[in-house]
């Protein structure tokens, strides 16, 4: 009896693995595929946002996340949230980063302030720039409302926070003032102002979280006997005083009727600079070592941190590159519509 028991046992194990191995909706995962996410926003009014799914470096799976029929222009994360900036309607819409369902909208449509950045200070504040006013609005992410506003230069085109222990550091590029505002979020005052090169457009910490850069455009007018040189600033933030402004000319390419385009600091200590006639590197350490790396003109710059890759935009293409060289590593990923901004995750 013990005998038929132990085979009627074994027959029912024996038959609940294999229906259990032939079950249709297993999905058998493969520990060498190479997957992550890719946002992207499309060019053009309106645009929308669109989730990828990178496998293998090839796009699979593309879904329109948001559309809302009006241009974004820009995006930030933060925690668990995404920042739409909409300037056409005077808006940031929040979304939900993980359903990219919308939580609340930041409305400057009766002041007509046009928010142009967005920076996240601390936990409960996020600082945003208006490039046709002359404050910083403090929007409160606890009880979703505007909190106070932060007297600066004029022209605010973007902002940034510091890295680590100096988040509390926020730094303003006012491009109609020449200028870059340093507030200290912990008393929402400006304490430092540096008059850097004409028009500072860009912003960035370096990786050590010690300097800020700042990618200055140079005058670029019609009348090009009064063109300057685009530049880059570094911002010593403890210290509070510029470090070096390097000037974008090499031997090669000629910065002064060249136009930034976009700007990235990567974790190898390199800040790649896109130009309307090509694409630049400069040392973060030394402020030196400029080099001209190519001469595409790529319409963005974008970072993915998890695989260190720089994602560089042209068009409807995006190419992965190694963060140290910008050596391109694979075939470029191809979209249907040409592409503004994107992010790695």
């Amino acid at each position: 009896m013990k005998t038929l028991k132990h085979i009627v046992y074994i027959v029912i194990i024996s038959s609940l693995i294999v229906f259990s191995s032939c079950t249709p909706e297993e999905k058998i995962i493969n520990p060498a595929q190479d997957t992550w996410t890719l946002l992207t926003i499309s060019k053009g009014n309106p645009n929308v946002l669109q989730q990828n799914q990178i496998i293998n470096n090839v796009t699979s799976n593309p879904s329109t996340v948001y559309a809302r029929g009006v241009e974004i222009t820009g995006i930030k994360e933060y925690r668990n949230m995404l920042f739409l900036m909409m300037p056409s309607i005077y808006k940031i819409m929040i979304l939900d980063r993980a359903t990219y369902k919308p939580i609340d909208s930041i409305d400057f449509s009766i002041s007509k302030k046009i928010p142009s950045d967005i920076a996240f200070g601390n936990a409960t504040s996020a600082y945003i720039a208006h490039q046709n006013d002359s404050i910083v609005s403090v929007y409160d992410l606890f009880n979703f409302k505007i909190a106070t506003e932060i007297k600066v230069g004029n022209g605010g085109i973007a902002i940034q926070e510091g890295l680590g222990n100096r988040q509390n550091q926020i730094f303003v590029a006012n491009s109609k003032s020449n200028s870059v505002s340093q507030i200290d979020t912990r008393t929402n005052t400006v304490v430092k102002t540096y008059y850097v090169q004409v028009a500072p457009s860009f912003l960035q910490a370096d990786p050590t979280g010690a300097k800020m850069i700042v990618a200055c455009q140079g005058n670029k007018n019609a009348d090009t006997l009064s063109n300057t040189v685009s530049s880059i600033a570094f911002i010593d933030i403890d210290k509070k005083l510029i470090l070096e402004e390097t000037p974008l000319n090499t031997g090669k390419v000629d910065a002064v009727q060249a136009s930034i385009k976009s700007m990235l600091v990567t974790n190898s200590e390199w800040v790649f600079i896109a130009m309307t006639n090509g694409l630049f590197r400069l040392d973060t350490r030394e402020h030196k070592a400029l080099s001209f790396m190519s001469s595409e003109s790529y319409d963005g710059l974008s970072y993915n941190l998890r695989k260190r890759e720089i994602l560089m935009i042209s068009d409807t293409y995006i190419y992965i590159a190694d963060d140290n060289s910008a050596e391109i590593k694979y075939s470029p990923l191809q979209f249907a519509n040409s592409i503004m901004f994107a992010i790695g995750q």
